[in-house]
């Protein structure tokens, strides 16, 4: 074979390999949002395929946004060969339960395969373009996603959930700059949240207030036979009134404002401070152990014996921290603080992780104790409703916690769409704090004299022997129940 016929030959291949990657302009996408008897839903289809760059779309539950955000993946990245696309959600473990299985449906009705990564949950199709799934509500993390290249669309879910300034600098700053050169979309998308402002930047563009965003909604759901008469049959089942503020916001997408749904009642207008007092303070670690996707968090509270409230220092949040890391990071607290406990979640692999950092690291963190959730939410949120624990205004992750985490409808666990680590490790440390043992009445000491010492350790003294008392008095009162509401 001669030079000429090599040439040929590979041009021919050039070519037949471009037409694989050119987009097939005859698939029926409309087809992928039909009802069982053939009906395309209209307000799914206006979503899909308007040319509006960035959109907000505003939901009720079940409606079929995951199907519609699978569609637009699929139809974005078949028509731009070699482009990323993005689907964010709070965290990785509910961006794969909201859209893994149901974008792995959707490419069985597609004229093409696709190779799927389930460990990094990555789909390529044929072109070489990518899908790719992450969680979003950790600013170490999102900073990972700065080296994408060839970004075409992002979609953000449960927008509403997120911190509307962290959503804002991650579409924006973050990945902004990874879509200029495809002129990325970007997607905002979600139920309307418990507590809103309406300069909330998922309140605006989903009302048609953001110039940057082309408002849709979708009310009904084409692909669940007799979908209202479920969605009654859900309200009827939790006993719910047809004005109940949890079931028009979730299942009927009214922006209403519903407190009674979250677990904690805090309040930026009371429990924020501006400037820690001058007072000689006993200090706390509370410590919710993770590793990837769920990360570790460490909170610092102080309480002293002149005031019955309770300080929030810090609250930090580490991923992917092996033992002797997570030790290190521990230790720069107790230099920095000296606390007189440390408590520390000992679910899951937390039980071993303590273990070794209590015999290798000496460390000395306590188990944090774990049942009776619910009565002890009760007690933080009576502190919080007197103004009792106060934050750091600077504390933005944990107060967003603190303000979207909200119950499942039976009111017996946290709702996992929702990071609860700062939370979860406040309430550890929290529960180890003795401010309520205080006493205001007393002359209060500079906090440098000599006086101020003596007395801190005689009410150190005195706060762990009834710290014990009370201990026991919680354990007549409970009994053994092992119950584990956090596992």
């Amino acid at each position: 074979m001669n030079d000429f016929q090599n040439e040929r030959k590979l041009l021919e291949y050039v070519i037949r390999k471009a037409d694989e990657l050119k987009p097939d302009p005859n698939i029926d996408w409309k087809a992928l949002v039909t009802d069982e008897n053939g009906k395309v839903s209209e307000e799914h289809w206006l979503y899909i395929s308007d040319p509006a760059k960035d959109k907000a779309l505003d939901t009720r539950r079940q409606v079929g946004k995951s199907t519609s955000s699978a569609v637009l993946l699929y139809k974005t990245a078949y028509e731009t060969p070699n482009c990323k696309c993005l689907f964010l959600a709070l965290t990785r473990d509910s961006a794969k339960t909201i859209l893994w299985q149901t974008l792995k449906e959707t490419a069985q009705r597609l004229p093409f395969s696709i190779s799927v990564n389930e460990s990094d949950l990555i789909v390529t199709l044929p072109n070489k373009s990518q899908i790719r799934l992450f969680g979003a509500d950790q600013k170490n993390f999102i900073e990972r996603l700065r080296g994408i290249t060839n970004l075409k669309i992002v979609i953000v879910d449960e927008c509403g959930s997120f911190d509307q300034d962290h959503v804002q600098y991650l579409l924006d700053s973050v990945l902004q700059p990874a879509g200029i050169k495809l002129n990325c979309g970007k997607c905002i998308i979600g139920t309307p949240p418990p507590l809103w402002s309406e300069t909330d930047l998922f309140y605006r563009a989903s009302h048609g207030l953001h110039p940057a965003y082309k408002s849709f909604t979708i009310t009904t759901n084409p692909f669940i036979t007799n979908f209202e008469e479920k969605i009654e049959a859900i309200r009827i089942k939790n006993g719910w009134s047809p004005d109940n503020p949890t079931y028009l916001r979730e299942y009927k997408g009214k922006w209403i404002k519903d407190i009674e749904t979250l677990v904690f009642r805090f309040s930026k207008s009371t429990n924020i401070y501006s400037k820690l007092p001058q007072y000689q303070w006993e200090y706390v670690l509370g410590v919710d152990i993770g590793y990837s996707p769920d990360p570790t968090a460490i909170v610092v509270l102080a309480f002293s014996a002149y005031e019955k409230k309770v300080y929030v220092l810090e609250a930090e949040e580490k991923g992917e921290l092996i033992p002797s890391a997570l030790a290190e990071w521990v230790k720069e607290f107790v230099i920095k603080y000296h606390p007189m406990a440390i408590v520390g979640d000992t679910g899951g692999l937390g039980k071993a992780i303590i273990e070794e950092l209590n015999q290798r690291h000496a460390l000395y963190i306590k188990p944090a104790e774990k049942k009776n959730k619910r009565e002890y939410v009760e007690l933080i949120n009576s502190d919080f409703l007197e103004g009792k624990v106060l934050l750091d205004s600077h504390l933005i992750g944990l107060i967003t916690e603190l303000q979207k985490i909200q119950w499942t409808a039976d009111r017996k666990e946290f709702d996992k769409r929702i990071h609860t680590h700062r939370a979860d490790a406040l309430l550890y440390g929290w529960r180890e704090c003795l401010h309520y043992l205080s006493n205001p009445k007393e002359t209060k000491p500079s906090p440098h004299s000599t006086d101020s010492k003596v007395i801190s350790q005689a009410y150190r003294d005195e706060l762990r022997a009834q710290a014990e008392r009370e201990k026991q008095e919680q354990r007549d009162l409970y009994g053994s129940d092992d119950e584990d509401y956090f596992s």
